[in-house]
């Protein structure tokens, strides 16, 4: 976040309007319209658009970017191949 507020005081950005209503309930048209993008659906979709992030990228550098990813691909592949209870366990366990 602070890496994104400095980019648009570097470039000049100026504010959207606020959103004064949850986005959730907005159809895609709706949420468009008012220049909300939807967020990933799935860990698989936000790794996806983290990778195309040069912004983000960059401020988490490469060392830590590049073991982030690569460990959530690893946890991408562990749920895909496991049932929901594993997917629980493993949840509790870390958090």
């Amino acid at each position: 976040v602070i890496a994104a507020g400095l980019d648009g005081i570097d470039r000049k950005l100026t504010l959207p309007p606020a959103v004064t209503v949850d986005p959730y309930n907005l159809s895609d048209k709706e949420r468009q319209a008012i220049g909300v993008d939807r967020l990933p659906q799935s860990l698989k979709e936000a790794i996806a658009n983290l990778k195309r992030d040069e912004l983000l990228l960059r401020a988490l550098g490469e060392r830590l970017s590049t073991s982030y990813i690569a460990v959530k691909e690893l946890d991408i592949d562990a749920f895909a191949a496991a049932d929901e209870a594993f997917e629980f366990r493993q949840h509790i366990y870390k958090y």
